[in-house]
């Protein structure tokens, strides 16, 4: 289509807008201008026009008009073109010269009509393109929801693996901790009690021959018996320390602290804030496992001098628990990674946290030593038993 002046355009879609809005029955003044002239004079030919005219119905004033009246307008618009492109005015007054031959009007309606059907079709084309937008758009979303699926179910079996691995790690760490204290049991506790009874039988031989070394072999028979005591209530204590249960977590750390320190020679100091006196009996086993889980570490690798563990409350009304020491530090995104019993160690520790709320931070840093914080959420609300009701 041949480009059209700003002013021609605006003046023929006034005109067309006032002959759409116009009451049935009356002309509007505008549609009696020859428009066909002007567009001659303009250098626009009858197809220009009527190109111009659709261009205009579709784009500018259709879809500001209700869908239900669509019909109406464009048979309007029809009868707007063929008025626009008469040679005259259909009614000319008296004097004016003759009227428009017979074929030029019928030409004219023909070109109406065309243009009403063109127009008709250019808005169904219009609609489809729309929905085939709007379908686009959904195949896209459903692509993308597919995708995440598929992220989400390879995550999942991410997940089902590393929680396959960890298993398997937990039961040889259980099968590993069973061998130790049955080794421990067998090498240690047997033994002393073959030499009790060893002991014992050689007493009842004394007894009856000689007298004078019988104190002294019953001292070495009861410091045998003290000591497999011990071992004995060590074992328990490692394994599930009563004073957790009867006393608390407090108590109990301090306890399990001081014979840590004097095992293995280190520096020891708890600080604890008085809440944690009432920590329910889940957080404290937790705590108390993490904290035995860090000190065993320590131990093991960190060639430390001394180990602080501090007991706070946090900000948002839980727990902290923190225990600190000033040997070698490591990686700690690599130990996580790598395999060993540290790692599982550490893991250990995260998972028994993470299943009541709770979440494991460690820094290490070379020079400083290592920190190991535990965090609790605040316990759950006690429900208030309502004015009245007896307990």
């Amino acid at each position: 289509m041949k480009s059209t002046t700003p002013l021609f355009h605006r003046r023929y879609k006034e005109a067309l807008r006032s002959h759409l809005l116009a009451v049935r029955g009356k002309k509007a003044h505008r549609t009696q201008l020859p428009w066909g002239r002007e567009a001659r004079a303009a250098g626009l030919g009858q197809g220009d026009l009527a190109r111009l005219h659709e261009s205009i119905l579709i784009t500018e004033l259709l879809p500001s008009c209700p869908r239900r009246r669509h019909t109406e307008l464009l048979r309007r618009a029809g009868e707007f073109f063929a008025l626009a492109i008469s040679p005259a005015p259909p009614s000319p007054p008296r004097g004016s010269g003759p009227a428009p031959s017979r074929s030029a009007l019928r030409l004219g309606l023909s070109i109406a009509a065309l243009s009403r059907h063109a127009v008709g079709h250019a808005l169904s084309n219009r609609e489809l393109a729309r929905k085939v937008e709007q379908l686009t758009l959904k195949a896209g979303q459903l692509r993308e929801s597919k995708r995440h699926v598929s992220r989400c179910l390879r995550e999942s079996d991410l997940l089902k693996e590393q929680l396959r691995r960890l298993s398997r790690r937990l039961l040889v760490a259980q099968e590993e901790e069973r061998k130790k204290v049955s080794r421990e049991l067998h090498d240690v506790v047997s033994q002393a009690l073959v030499g009790i009874n060893i002991r014992l039988a050689t007493l009842k031989q004394e007894a009856s021959l000689n007298t004078r070394g019988l104190h002294r072999n019953i001292s070495v028979t009861q410091k045998l018996v003290q000591r497999s005591a011990q071992i004995i209530h060590q074992f328990a204590r490692d394994l599930r320390p009563a004073v957790l249960d009867d006393l608390g977590l407090v108590p109990a750390l301090r306890s399990y602290l001081v014979s840590f320190g004097a095992r293995a020679g280190l520096q020891t100091r708890l600080s604890a804030y008085h809440g944690f006196q009432h920590v329910d009996p889940t957080r404290r086993t937790v705590l108390f496992r993490v904290a035995q889980e860090a000190l065993t570490n320590i131990i093991r690798y960190a060639r430390a001098s001394r180990v602080d563990i501090i007991l706070r409350k946090s900000a948002d009304g839980g727990f902290r628990m923190s225990v600190r020491d000033d040997g070698q530090a490591f990686n700690v995104e690599r130990v996580l990674q790598a395999r060993g019993g540290r790692r599982l160690g550490l893991l250990g520790a995260r998972e028994r946290l993470e299943m009541i709320g709770g979440r494991l931070h460690i820094e290490s840093t070379p020079g400083k030593g290592t920190i190991l914080t535990a965090h609790l959420p605040p316990p759950p609300a006690r429900r208030r038993r309502p004015s009245g009701a007896t307990p």
